[in-house]
């Protein structure tokens, strides 16, 4: 993997400016990066940071050229199905496979662009971005894998294409020209859950574009025009017919197997992020089961509350899942667990650090605040490759009983949704009439969807001018949001590709700063199809929902987690607790970024004040929803007060050159 940047001028004749280049290479070595590569032409400028998270990445290739054909290239690539693409690029061109198995997966990827043409994407699979420059036809091709989990964006300046996967060296080459796109900001506080990207191919920069999940922008060189053009849509995925139980299970144990073991190459160790749940519990079965036939370890980090914490003792919730997590080490001695918790502070002290990683404003600043202390303990140990299985719910333990009940019904197949209901009903146990009463609920709180659900700080004169609500309303309504969905909303609920755009953003920083590859198997390419293609009979029967992993995976996973029906995990159960135990040290930083005079120009003032009034009442007992709100909201504060300061100094730097040469004149 690498950090990968690019400038392209439409005046070939042209020189790259020496100050634009040194900000790319400034940037660049302030990450966790082995080496630094640049490729200079005449109007074009490749550069490459590399991660070398495997051995194959140290002797990588990138950025690259075909003299031939004029073709330059700069990538971002670790690939998933390496061994296969060999195989076929040797059985299609006739090359040695011991030749090319010395390669590394960018260079590997040039090879398949300069051999299929535009065909190439259909041959690769894993985690990449990249850019493509054929200047001889006058084209760029900005390229990311199939769900975006790494980040590619670009802009155009003064006649310049500028391309990058770090949105820091993107807002330093546009200088003052770097302006906040309050639309996507609005839409991004709509609400305060931990999502920000909700306009496609959007950011908090105005004119800077994403490059979307499963497309390739193409980008003229002559007029600097471009086209997005998709190459993966899973959504044309029809269900299967033709497997029974039996072949499913089959299928769906080999594709996991697959979409975890194929990614096991680091450099040095292997790292997941563990809890007592089935995602990551069944990630680290499969990873440790195929890491111990090689006599390696397999390390887990869990977050676990602070000793003086008091749990709450929820009889649906695990607020310390180290009993859980010890289940997978019974399983697979070869796991080495870590149980991580921060010496002290909060996610309040950590909002400066989150604005000086993340560079936009971070909504999930209260998990991340442990993600952090998780992550460090994996530096520690030298893991090149950290697994984790946030987008499990939706493809490989998908399945309520309420959902299975209503698209049964809605086809009108009322014998199967009753029997099932009722098979639920007798192995949970629950009553019938509560379980009909709750799914009843569900259904009206479906037809209620507006602008109540919404708890919301925005401005309500920004709210109408970008139509906020509107835009949520809609996207709670075509995608999967209760326990209830319809077919077509589970399908939405697989495919995200507006929310798979800040997954990859996140993942791409964190890989900048700690100098980690963070993998997740449960939202690969391979199992987003195939969780498509299974009808909802894989995931909930006889009354048992999550059930593809429940069943499926017998005698891998731990038979103790995979029978624990009722109770789920709370991550971070401590952050309301450890907001108020620190309040008194941290309260001023808080109300800082609360106040912060920008921050009126999108969010209430009147409800920021009322928060504030809050937090002062119940300063040492602050519920966890008051914690969250103020949380969120000082993130973006934080974020703001960073954004003026970098355009005073900014302008101070400008200021002070001018007048410099102003006295040299």
């Amino acid at each position: 993997m690498a950090a990968i940047s690019g400038i392209l001028l439409q005046d070939t004749s042209q020189s790259i400016p020496e100050n634009t280049k040194d900000c790319i290479r400034k940037i660049t070595g302030t990450y966790k990066t082995d080496r630094f590569e640049e490729i200079l032409a005449s109007g074009l400028y490749l550069t490459c940071g590399h991660q070398y998270f495997t051995n194959e990445a140290v002797n990588d290739i990138s950025p690259a050229c075909d003299k031939k054909t004029n073709t330059y290239y700069t990538g971002d690539v670790f690939l998933f199905n390496r061994d296969g693409l060999i195989s076929f690029l040797a059985s299609r061109n006739g090359i040695e496979e011991e030749f090319l198995a010395t390669k590394g997966d960018a260079e590997l990827v040039f090879y398949a662009y300069r051999f299929l043409g535009p065909d190439f994407l259909n041959h690769i699979k894993g985690i990449f971005s990249m850019a493509i420059c054929d200047l001889d036809k006058k084209h760029c091709y900005l390229i990311t894998d199939h769900v975006a989990q790494r980040h590619l964006a670009y802009t155009f300046k003064d006649n310049a294409l500028f391309f990058s996967n770090s949105m820091e060296i993107l807002t330093e080459l546009l200088g003052n020209d770097a302006e906040l796109d309050e639309e996507w900001l609005c839409n991004a506080y709509g609400d305060m859950s931990p999502a920000t990207g909700l306009l496609k191919g959007r950011c908090f920069l105005k004119n800077v574009f994403r490059v979307f999940p499963g497309t390739y922008v193409d980008i003229d060189l002559s007029t600097f025009s471009s086209k997005e053009v998709t190459y993966w849509n899973p959504l044309n995925i029809k269900e299967r017919k033709d497997l029974d139980d039996e072949g499913f299970k089959k299928l769906f144990v080999d594709t996991f197997r697959n979409c975890v073991t194929s990614t096991l190459r680091a450099r040095k160790n292997h790292g997941v992020l563990l809890s007592g749940g089935l995602d990551s519990s069944s990630i680290a079965s499969f990873a440790a089961e195929q890491l111990g036939k090689e006599g390696k370890t397999l390390f887990s980090y869990t977050q676990v509350p602070m000793p003086d914490y008091k749990p709450e003792n929820s009889p649906f919730y695990i607020e310390n899942e180290t009993k859980e997590v010890l289940y997978n080490k019974e399983k697979y001695p070869n796991i080495e667990c870590r149980f991580i918790y921060p010496e002290k502070g909060s996610c309040i002290s950590f909002i400066e650090k989150s604005s000086e990683i993340f560079k936009e404003p971070l909504k999930s600043v209260v998990n991340e605040f442990y993600f952090h202390e998780l992550h460090n303990a994996a530096v520690n140990d030298d893991c090149s490759i950290i697994y984790n299985g946030q987008f499990g719910n939706a493809t490989i333990s998908y399945g309520r009983i309420f959902s299975y009940v209503h698209q049964k019904a809605v086809s009108f197949r009322f014998i199967k949704a009753l029997k099932e209901a009722n098979a639920f009903c007798t192995s949970f146990p629950a009553k019938r009439f509560r379980l009909l009463k709750a799914y009843l609920r569900i259904l009206w709180h479906r037809l209620r969807i507006s602008s109540n659900l919404m708890t919301c700080f925005l401005r309500k004169d920004k709210e109408r001018l970008y139509a906020v609500k509107k835009r949520e309303i809609k996207i709670l309504r075509s995608q999967g949001c209760d326990s209830a969905d319809t077919k077509k909303r589970r399908r939405n609920f697989i495919f995200m590709p507006v929310t798979f755009q800040d997954f990859g953003y996140y993942d791409t920083c964190s890989s900048f700063y700690f100098g980690f590859l963070s993998i997740d198997p449960t939202l690969s390419k391979d199992m987003i199809e195939l969780c498509l293609s299974m009808p909802i009979d894989c995931f909930v029967k006889n009354g048992k929902e999550r059930r593809a992993v429940r069943d499926y995976l017998k005698g891998i996973v731990s038979d103790k987690i995979l029978d624990n029906v009722k109770r789920r995990g709370a991550q971070a159960a401590d952050y309301a607790y450890r907001v108020s135990k620190y309040f008194d040290s941290e309260k001023d930083l808080l109300f800082s970024y609360l106040k912060y005079p920008k921050l009126y120009d999108y969010l209430d003032k009147e409800k920021i004040e009322k928060l504030i009034e809050k937090i002062k009442e119940t300063k040492y007992n602050i519920d966890k929803e008051t914690v969250v709100l103020s949380a969120v909201a000082a993130s973006f504060g934080c974020f703001l007060k960073n954004w003026d300061e970098r355009k005073r100094k900014k302008e101070k730097n400008e200021h002070g050159i001018n007048q410099t040469d102003k006295v040299q004149t």
